[in-house]
């Protein structure tokens, strides 16, 4: 059950009222506290705690709605309205903080407001070190004074509350070595002693606050000792030998003192000072202060002397001899201590490869000699420094190298020597290939795949294992098809593979071995086919016309076919566009054809483009396409056809004009090229048709009473076929208006009917027929349209939406009804319509939302709280608006159902709600919820819950919290505002209150007072307080006094580096001291820290003190750990003490040594000097003594070592590589070897390094040519192709070395310049201008490298030259350039054995290449009879060439098909298919057929001549006078010469027995002179010399009419044998071009002699002057006149050449026309 007090605690009474009139707009909340922004500032301490109260906001609403409160920034919280703390806040983070305060009423209407929060500082931080340990080193001899290391100490505490003192609490000695000056740590004045004390102070620092001390902080300063050397070594051995260092002499001296005080000394035999004297008042003590060696010398003989301290000093000797005595102290010495010896793998055993020269120091001692390691299976023996082969080797089973670690020792010490032993191979083992195998490929492998690996095996190691691969041979022509890789043996594609030329190829291989051992295997290669060729049609496009009623075959036969075969040349039609599917493909056989397969229509489809596909059987299949265009030819088939099924209906007034168009009918035909034409099937009043577009037109007036409807029949025919359609037409009567019945509609209607409820139905007549009587009612206005709805065809008035009396009680309408006449005709009449009232309104209380009002609780009974208001808006009939109150449940209220008064009818406590119900007499309500809050009364006392006894320790500081005192009361405000107080058991006031918290006040005493009894009362801030007692128990703890301290007897521990994981290093509890007990001697172990980086490999037990390694341990990434110690007990307060050791760890070798690099590369210039050092190698071993000892070794093993071992020394101890013979990079370029490098440990370590020795270049090669002797030949013309030949040259050497350079060196008859190009870079060699035919040059020509000193090489070129129309034949091909490129090796091999059947020597030259299209050539071919002008010996023969039609007709028929010796297969079983050869023919006639333009038809020929005119016209006058002159003048006489001088006329007798002069032509060509190593002319370069007299020639001059042709003719054939021509006669001249020349010359009377050329001079020296020869065997086919010099001149039209005509050839000319 609920307690009373708490049941009434807060009580809340919702009310429902009559509602009562709203209020105005309610008001924003407004601070009066703060009551500005920024204008108010709280300060609070930074220690303050959470839930604090710091300020009180107050705010006021006009409205009187309740407030509640919010505040930005998340430290702070609202308790109603007392702003708290709800987190830390933290001076030194932040000093202020900006809040906003929101303040909110009920309504949500909010105001916000700034202010600040000041945060002071309180003493909350202790000092603070940085860094937290400091170190420094110290000598043991340093002055006091000296400042060791500065602390930095701060607190983050400001002012009084950051200050701070340092002071050495620890870690010094009893008489401090040092001290504190400001923060600086110096020495003291007590001096430091390394040796009396330990040689690490651990001083621990302390920071205290001031002045209040709150606070410390601590640091560490860890400072090392360091030695001193203070005194010298005293030894108390007294025997004389070497073993034993000191003896004692003692002399006496009967003087008393200080006269018999005595001073020692050794005054003599103390060779090298190697003894030293001390002494005392008693004796000299002689000690050892320098090493003895008993081999350099056996004793000594020690004069020591003894002097006493009188002012007259006396001494006395004493004779002191030592003897040495022999000890082993010498370690043996090899030299050299690293040997490399080498012997073959077949040596006999017994045999001696290595011998050792070792020495000791010692005397007497004796050596012996065993292997310490590398004597894998005892290979080798070793007797007195002597090691020989004790077992046979195999270089083949892969030990080629034996590194001999050999150990010398004399007994007690001993060294090694290092014997590298080379095995030496033989090549005892043959190469085999173990099959010959068969591979497939397909014929559309890509060039340069591997197709196989074809390997051999060879039982030898390198350098006899296999070294090379090479092709001996390949069958079926495939020399160049196939490539090996000479290394790995892998068969490589070169050239492209055709199925269809050639299935198989056997190809046979040479394995060649080290030793040069060969074996033979071939390898198959088979082809398969590949579709790779597309089908192909005789005709790929199809044209033709066929009628629409075809029914057969358009296409007979197809015609394709595919190249390919098997599978891949079966060949499948498709038609892949065939629309409508009208075609079909038929086969028959292996013909296929394309037939009809579906009725054709022209009206339907008139054009069929179709497509067919033709596909091969490959994979990937290929395709070609045909395509068939067929046309439709078109048949007249069909009837007209109308449209609407020939059924034609409209409907017209019968006021239709006359003339109007009634319809339009159509028809169509299939068949689209016929005509149709209309017509009414008989005749009809009143209409007419146009028989051309089917339009029925009115011409006569309707009439709808005389005649409604009319049938009409109507025709269309396309000449042959006729077909019948119908036309109907119906005739409307005229329109007349509706009427109501009556002109006024009433009608009532209860509110709140459901939409769509029947008011009322208006109706109206119309005596019209058809759409004119149909009625159409419709709402024309009013002001109820969007309320009803009236149904146009009945009429029936219906609600649209529910209606509301209250809103609107009365509408009225006006409804219209229309006819469907055109036009329409309506009539109207009015609706009235009433509402009727309804009780369907609550009441509504006035103001309807809820509030709050307020009573006491103690109020007495009948009290009125307050009188509420309702309204109803219903009207008073039937009483619809009367209404009463009424409570909606039991409360302690009661209300006047008329009245709205409500009063208490029971006693309150603070709150009770209720909820008012107020109910009309038709039930209907009103609502209104409202609250009654009671004002409190003090009536609760506060409850306290919760036990508060504890325990506390007298060590509890003063102001700590013990414990909080929870409780509450169940008033409010200031009636449960509470406080708390101590009233009992505490009569020292040793405790204290702070609101609920109960806290320490003075310091505690345990032995004074163990248990408190504390009353702590509990009252609150009533009128009359109330209050209430709870009672806690504090009990005193006792707390914790003694120090744990280790007593060690040494701090310093020594572990092997390779100790296990989990090694025990040290037991801490075996010298533990705390004389504590129970939990306060409860050790803890700890690492502080420790004064070194990385990880500590070590791990201290808590519990029992046991340190131990946790990890592997490694001294030379740290050899010596400084560690402190932490013990601590379990006391409170905390007692411990710190204590530092140093562990030590011994070396083992576990470490190789290390490269400085992994790879050296360096360089030596071949040529130097043996002994020269190339690099230096560095390795490290961070081990210790022998451990570190590195020897270097070359891997004799690994590849490149035993080329290195031949060429380089390397030094075992530096590292250091020299040359060891004289390198050569053309031997060798590079050396890659390893070298190892070892410790010198008995357990020896090794690693490696790579070293890449490069050999630089020296220009000590020469340039080799790739042949000692060129031989080609040029045409005389730069036509086609103007390259030569290309000299080739290599050089063994690089880089510029071998940057290669062409030059020429000489050349024998002419200026090289004037006819040849020598590119210097690639060496080729060009024709640049015209040179004389049939002739022959020899030059010689360089080539040089660009290093230094430069070498230089020469060569012999033989040049000849020929005329293409004598000797070269064209074969035409239908391959493009780029495929003939790389044919043509096989196409010249091929064409050589074909001729060379018949002329075994012939040689086969391809002049040039003419690309006619891209996909067809020309070819140019000339043949060379035999090949003895090869030879560089015979280059005073003449080449012969075969005559083009003999070479021609080996090949090709006299019309230039090719013969079956190039198509197909040959008779010499070669293909010719590739080259696909068309024809044959001969150059000259390729030539001839060449049309040339000379240059006076040309445009630029034509304007020069036209402006020379003028000057010619002049010219012409003045010899047509000369010649009347000399024509008048009497003939001379002709000399006849009898000798041939060089610069005379020659003497020919003629037919008739006349001799006839024929002049020397040097003066006379139309040319620039030939240069002087030259006989021949540059038609190229040419200058105009003057004519001759011209008055000799009888020449006259007369207008050009006509163009008349000679046939010059000259015997090539004699002119060739050297013999002199014949006399012929100069037939008139042929001009060439559709443009004449502008005058002619007729020399049909001349007659004259051409002597043959002279190419005796040829080869003549260049420096002797020749006279320059014509050479005249070539055509010149037309003459003309120099319009410059008037001299006349021959030329040649192809090739515009020209030579000047002497006068003794124009003495026979009696008539020139011009």
């Amino acid at each position: 059950m609920i307690h009373k007090e708490t049941m009434y605690q807060v009580l809340t009474y919702l009310l429902l009222f009559v509602p009562l009139i709203l209020p105005a707009e309610s008001a924003y909340p407004v601070f009066t506290n703060p009551s500005t922004n920024y204008g108010t500032t709280v300060t609070i301490n930074e220690d303050i705690s959470i839930g604090t109260s710091i300020f009180q906001a107050v705010a006021t609403d006009t409205d009187g709605h309740a407030i509640t409160y919010t505040v930005t920034g998340g430290m702070l919280i609202f308790d109603g309205d007392i702003l708290k703390t709800s987190a830390r806040f933290d001076y030194e983070t932040t000093q202020s903080h900006t809040i906003q305060l929101t303040a909110t009423d009920s309504t949500s209407l909010a105001t916000s407001i700034w202010m600040y929060i000041s945060v002071t500082d309180v003493n909350d931080n202790p000092p603070l070190f940085t860094p937290a340990i400091y170190t420094a080193t110290v000598a043991e001899s340093t002055a006091a004074g000296q400042a060791l290391v500065t602390l930095t100490c701060s607190d983050p505490d400001v002012s009084v509350n950051g200050a701070c003192s340092l002071s050495i609490v620890a870690g010094d000695d009893a008489t401090p070595k040092f001290s504190l000056s400001g923060s600086t740590i110096q020495t003291s004045a007590n001096s430091l002693n390394y040796e009396a004390h330990s040689h690490r102070y651990v001083l621990r620092i302390e920071a205290t606050e001031t002045p209040s001390g709150s606070y410390t902080g601590t640091a560490y300063v860890l400072i090392t000792v360091t030695a001193v050397n203070e005194f010298d070594p005293i030894s108390e051995d007294y025997a004389v030998t070497s073993t034993t260092p000191i003896c004692t002499v003692s002399a006496t001296d009967l003087d008393t003192e200080p006269a018999g005080s005595l001073v020692y000394a050794i005054t003599s035999g103390n060779i090298n000072n190697v003894f030293g004297i001390s002494y005392n008042n008693t004796a000299g003590y002689i000690y050892v202060v320098k090493a003895l060696d008993y081999e350099t010398r056996t004793s000594y003989s020690l004069v020591v002397q003894a002097t006493d301290a009188a002012s007259s000093p006396r001494s006395g000797t004493y004779n002191v001899p030592i003897t040495i005595t022999n000890v082993n102290d010498n370690t043996p010495v090899c030299s050299p201590k690293y040997q490399v010896s080498s012997f073959s793998e077949t040596t006999s055993t017994g045999t001696t490869v290595a011998t050792l020269s070792c020495s000791d120091g010692d005397s007497g001692t004796t050596l012996t000699y065993s292997f310490a390691s590398g004597n894998t299976d005892a290979t080798f023996s070793v007797t007195s420094g002597v090691v020989t082969n004790a077992k046979a080797v195999d270089y083949d089973a892969g030990t080629t190298s034996y590194t001999l670690l050999i150990r010398v020792s004399d007994g007690t010490y001993h060294t090694t020597a290092t014997v590298v032993v080379s095995v030496m191979p033989v090549n005892d083992n043959s190469p085999t290939f173990s099959s010959n195998p068969t591979h497939t490929t397909a014929e559309n492998t890509a060039i340069n795949t591997v197709l196989i690996t074809y390997t051999a095996s060879d039982n030898d190691a390198a350098p006899h294992g296999i070294a090379s691969y090479a092709i001996n041979s390949v069958s079926n022509s495939g020399t160049n098809v196939f490539l090996i890789n000479p290394s790995s043996g892998a068969i490589i594609l070169a050239q492209s593979l055709d199925y269809e030329t050639t299935q198989s190829f056997m190809i046979t291989v040479v394995a060649t071995d080290g030793g040069g051992t060969t074996v033979t295997g071939t390898v198959t290669i088979s082809v398969t086919d590949v579709n790779d060729n597309t089908p192909s049609c005789t005709t790929n496009t199809h044209v033709l016309s066929v009628s629409e009623t075809t029914s057969s075959t358009v296409i007979s036969d197809l015609s394709c076919s595919d190249s390919d075969s098997g599978t891949n040349a079966n060949l499948n039609y498709v038609l892949t566009t065939n629309p409508n599917n009208k075609f079909g493909i038929a086969q028959s056989g292996g013909v296929y054809s394309l037939q009809t397969q579906g009725t054709l229509d022209y009206e339907t489809a008139p054009f069929y483009e179709l497509l067919i596909t033709i596909t091969d059987g490959g994979t990937p299949a290929l395709s070609t396409t045909v395509s068939v265009q067929v046309n439709i030819l078109d048949v007249n088939e069909a009837t007209p056809t109308f449209t609407s099924s020939g059924q034609y209906a409209v409907t017209v007034s019968e006021t239709e004009s006359i003339g109007s168009t009634l319809v339009t009918v159509s028809a169509s035909d299939a068949d689209t090229a016929d005509d149709i034409e209309y017509a009414f099937q008989t005749t009809y009043s009143g209409f007419t048709l146009d028989k051309s577009t089917g339009k029925v037109f009115l011409t006569s007036s309707l009439d709808y009473e005389s005649n409604p409807t009319h049938t009409l029949i109507i025709t269309a025919t396309d000449g042959s076929n006729t077909a019948t359609a119908t036309f109907s037409l119906t005739v409307t009567d005229v329109n007349e208006a509706p009427e109501f019945a009556t002109k006024l509609y009433s009608q009532q209607i209860n509110e709140n009917e459901a939409s769509g409820a029947a008011i009322v139905t208006v109706s109206a007549t119309d005596g019209d027929s058809g759409s004119g009587g149909t009625i159409t009612y419709s709402i024309a206005s009013g002001d109820g349209t969007s309320s009803f709805y009236i149904d146009p065809n009945s009429g029936v008035i219906t609600t649209t939406a529910v209606l509301d009396y209250e809103t609107k009680y009365i509408y009225y309408l006006v409804i219209r009804a229309a006819d469907g006449g055109s036009p329409s005709l309506s009539a109207t009449c009015v609706v009235t319509v009433t509402v009727l009232d309804k009780n369907d309104n609550a009441p509504v209380f006035e103001p309807s939302s809820s509030f709050t009002t307020t009573i006491s609780e103690n109020s007495a009974l009948s009290t009125g709280v307050i009188t509420v208001i309702a309204t109803d808006s219903d009207s008073s009939s039937g009483n619809n608006n009367v209404f009463e109150f009424s409570l909606a449940s039991v409360h302690p209220f009661s209300i006047g159902t008329t009245t709205g008064v409500i009063t208490t009818n029971t006693l309150l406590n603070r709150e009770i709600a209720a909820r008012l119900l107020i109910k009309d007499q038709s039930a209907l309500t009103g609502t209104l919820t409202f609250t009654v809050s009671l004002a409190d009364v003090n009536d609760n006392t506060p409850t306290i819950t919760g036990s508060y006894d504890t325990t506390i320790s007298e060590a509890t500081e003063v102001n700590t919290v013990i414990f909080t005192i929870t409780a509450s009361d169940d008033d409010t405000g200031d009636n449960a505002l509470l406080s708390y107080n101590i009233t009992a058991g505490d009569d020292n006031q040793d405790f204290k209150t702070d609101n609920n918290i109960v806290q320490v006040a003075k310091t505690l005493d345990r032995e004074t007072k163990a248990i408190y009894t504390l009353e702590i009362t509990v009252s609150d801030n009533g009128a009359t307080p109330r209050s209430a007692s709870v009672s806690a128990t504090v009990t005193i703890s006792d707390f914790n006094e003694f120090t744990p301290t280790l007593n060690l007897n040494t701090t310093t521990f020594n572990i092997s580096e390779n100790v296990a994981i989990g090694t025990t290093v040290v037991n801490l509890s075996e010298d533990l001291n705390d004389p504590d007990s129970g939990s306060n001697s409860q050790i803890t172990y700890t690492i502080a820290g420790y004064w070194t980086t990385g990880t500590l490999p070590f791990t201290l037990a808590s519990s029992t003190g046991i340190l131990t390694t946790n990890s592997a341990l490694d001294r030379e990434t740290l050899g010596e750990y400084g560690i402190w110690l932490k013990v601590a007990d379990a006391g409170s307060p905390l007692l411990s003490s710190e204590l530092n050791i140093t562990i030590t760890l011994a070396d083992i070798n576990d470490n190789s040594p290390t490269f400085v690099s992994s790879s050296y590369v360096g360089s030596v210039t071949e040529g130097t000097a043996a002994g020269t050092t190339v690099m230096t190698l560095v390795a490290s071993d961070p081990d210790l003594d022998e451990n570190a000892v590195i020897i270097y070794t070359i891997n004799s093993s690994a590849i490149g070592g035993d080329k290195a071992l031949e060429n380089f020394n390397l030094d075992n101890a530096s590292g250091s590589i020299t040359t060891l013979i004289v390198p050569d990079r053309e031997n060798i370029s590079s050396f890659a070897f390893i070298v190892n490098a070892a410790d010198n440990s008995t357990s020896s370590l090794t690693s490696s390094a790579t070293v890449t020795i490069t050999v630089i270049d020296l220009n000590d090669n020469q340039p080799i040519f790739s042949s000692t002797f060129y031989n080609t030949e040029v045409p005389y013309l730069v036509t086609c192709n103007s390259s030569i030949t290309t000299l080739i040259a290599t050089d063994l050497d690089t880089g510029n070395n071998a940057l290669l350079t062409y030059y020429l060196v000489q050349s024998s008859s002419i200026t090289f310049d004037t006819y040849f190009t020598l590119d210097n870079s690639s060496g080729q060699i060009s024709l640049k201008s015209t040179v004389p035919t049939n002739s022959k040059y020899l030059m010689t020509f360089g080539v040089r490298d660009a290093g230094s000193p430069q070498q230089t090489s020469s060569v012999t070129v033989r040049i000849d030259t020929y005329t293409p129309d004598d000797i070269v034949i064209v074969f035409h091909m239908s391959i493009s350039q780029s495929s003939y490129f790389s044919l043509e090796s096989e196409f010249l091999s091929k064409l050589t054995s074909l001729y060379q059947q018949r002329y075994t020597t012939c040689i086969v030259r391809r002049w040039c290449i003419e690309e006619v299209t891209s996909s067809s050539i020309k070819v140019n071919i000339y043949v060379i009879s035999e090949d003895t002008t090869n030879s560089e010996s015979n280059t005073g023969t003449a080449k012969e060439y075969l005559q083009p039609l003999t070479i021609r007709d080996i090949v090709a028929s006299t019309d230039g098909s090719p013969k079956s010796t190039i198509t197909g297969t040959s008779v010499v079983g070669t293909s010719w298919d590739s080259f696909s050869i068309t024809k044959v023919t001969m150059y000259k006639t390729e030539s001839t057929s060449d049309s040339s333009t000379l240059w006076i038809t040309t445009n630029e020929g034509i304007a020069v001549l036209s402006v020379c005119g003028f000057i010619f016209f002049v010219v012409v006058t003045i010899i047509v006078a000369i010649m009347v002159k000399k024509c008048n003048e009497p003939e001379r006489p002709k000399t006849s010469l009898t000798s041939i001088n060089d610069d005379e006329s020659i003497s020919v007798p003629d037919e008739t027995g006349v001799r006839e002069e024929i002049f020397e032509l040097d003066d006379d060509l139309f040319e620039l002179p030939a240069p002087k190593s030259a006989h021949f002319v540059n038609p190229a370069k040419r200058t105009y010399k003057q004519a001759d007299d011209m008055e000799s020639l009888g020449m006259y001059r007369k207008p050009v009419t006509k163009t008349e042709t000679v046939d010059y003719k000259t015997t090539q054939a004699t002119a060739a044998a050297g013999i002199p021509e014949k006399k012929q006669p100069i037939q008139p001249m042929v001009t060439v071009s559709d443009s004449p020349l502008p005058f002619r010359v007729d020399f049909s009377r001349l007659n004259t002699t051409r002597p043959a050329a002279d190419n005796s001079q040829i080869q003549n020296a260049p420096d002797q002057p020749q006279q320059t020869k014509p050479v005249l065997n070539r055509k010149f086919d037309g003459r003309a006149i120099d319009p410059v010099t008037q001299k006349v001149f021959e030329y040649n039209t192809k090739t515009n050449e020209r030579r000047w005509v002497t006068q003794e050839e124009m003495a026979e000319v009696d008539e020139l026309d011009f």
